[in-house]
């Protein structure tokens, strides 16, 4: 499965790598895991949408799972830069947030169902 990620480097977005990852690789420490008895890593990608993919925050995930986690660059604002963001993927999530101002998550959301 392909995922999408729009907001990855924000608070939500972070929360939502970190928890993917979990389903990326065995246990470090041995412990089965409750989704999967045999802990075998998903057969999963996520790609997540920013302004900037170079960002410190995201490389700590990209460098630690490099066949898995990417990040390209995008504008949420543009069904068209999003539409090619989207090509290829199975699962977008939204985890955008913009602290009280309604009308970027207008303009966003338009932006993704337009796409």
């Amino acid at each position: 499965m392909k995922i999408c990620l729009l907001g990855a480097t924000g608070q939500t977005g972070q929360a939502i790598l970190y928890k993917f990852t979990k389903f990326l690789a065995k246990p470090e420490n041995g412990d089965p895991d409750p989704f999967d008895p045999d802990s075998k890593p998903l057969p999963m990608e996520l790609t997540g949408i920013a302004r900037n993919p170079d960002a410190v925050n995201l490389k700590i995930f990209s460098d630690k799972f490099p066949d898995k986690i990417k990040f390209i660059k995008g504008n949420i604002f543009s069904a068209e830069s999003l539409k090619t963001c989207f090509e290829n993927h199975d699962l977008i999530i939204y985890a955008l947030g913009f602290k009280g101002d309604t009308q970027q998550y207008v303009r966003s959301c338009k932006a993704v169902l337009e796409a």
